[in-house]
């Protein structure tokens, strides 16, 4: 993946932080499960990997165990831009990426402190990105009543590619 788009992902996910992470659930022929998760980065550059505190013990830990492939999903509706980022995870423990992410939204989920036995590091290594990047809703509101009044289906203007990480 090239330097722009490295620098285009850690735009839209330092803006957006919040993703809902996809995991197969029991397994690689299980469901597909989503839950919300809150993005880290070590460093200020995105060099392909993202990382969340998270509960080793907990359902999605056991998912990403017995499948490590995991999609992110970032969306900024309010403008417009979308994101998803595919790879493999890994759960990890390591204290010191751990206190490094530590804040106090960290505090609410693990009242523990770093030190909680069950605390750990989820970090997924990008294997490829998807973006899409629409008009501003005033465009889209125009081009929606334009279909109506007319009968054909909007001419909405919108940015898709998908990058290899």
């Amino acid at each position: 993946m090239n330097a722009e788009a490295r620098q285009e992902i850690a735009e839209i996910v330092k803006q957006i932080r919040v993703c809902m992470l996809f995991t197969h659930r029991g397994g690689a022929k299980g469901p597909l499960h989503a839950r919300p998760m809150y993005t880290y980065f070590d460093g200020d550059e995105f060099d392909g990997r993202l990382w969340f505190l998270t509960d080793i013990n907990s359902d999605k830990a056991d998912d990403l165990r017995s499948n490590p492939e995991a999609v992110l999903s970032y969306a900024d509706p309010g403008r417009n831009v979308f994101l998803t980022v595919r790879g493999r995870a890994s759960v990890l423990r390591d204290s010191a990426m751990v206190k490094k992410f530590w804040n106090i939204h960290a505090q609410a989920w693990f009242p523990q402190g770093v030190d909680d036995p069950s605390l750990g590091i989820l970090r997924v290594d990008a294997e490829e990105a998807e973006f899409w990047e629409g008009p501003s809703k005033i465009v889209y509101a125009l081009s929606v009543a334009k279909a109506v009044l007319t009968g054909d289906r909007p001419n909405i203007d919108t940015e898709h590619r998908k990058v290899t990480v």
